[in-house]
């Protein structure tokens, strides 16, 4: 939510680590923070968690995509390319996604479930394609 928010404004989340229900104030909202966790302790598990090997996980999947996103399928350099991440922890699946498509699937996360489903079922869909005809399956 961006934008003007009425003083005393609060927001209940759900955390990503613990699934616990907190509440976001509205000057966090406002400075910009995510609010994805309870406390800093969920935070740091959850990085402690993912650690480096999200990096070197990330970093693979970039490589066997060819630095190409799922979504507009456009080649483009490394940095340009991001991992999308569903779900936490070790099931977390990854997307590779330009910046562009990326931010545009994050907005449609926040407003629109279903269609942000749909667009999961593609991406999915679209990496066992590309994968079945490099063999990696």
């Amino acid at each position: 939510m961006t934008g003007y928010l009425p003083r005393g404004y609060r927001e209940k989340r759900i955390c990503e680590w613990c699934g616990r229900e907190f509440i976001l104030l509205g000057y966090r909202i406002r400075s910009g923070r995510k609010g994805r966790f309870c406390s800093h302790e969920c935070c740091y598990a959850y990085l402690m968690e993912k650690g480096h090997n999200f990096i070197r996980i990330s970093r693979n999947e970039r490589r066997k995509f060819n630095y190409t996103c799922l979504l507009c399928n456009v080649q483009k350099s490394s940095y340009k390319i991001v991992c999308h991440e569903e779900g936490v922890g070790k099931t977390a699946e990854l997307f590779i996604l330009c910046r562009h498509c990326h931010s545009t699937i994050e907005m449609i996360k926040r407003g629109n479930i279903e269609l942000y489903n749909k667009i999961l079922d593609l991406l999915r869909n679209r990496k066992v394609y590309i994968l079945e005809r490099l063999n990696y399956n």
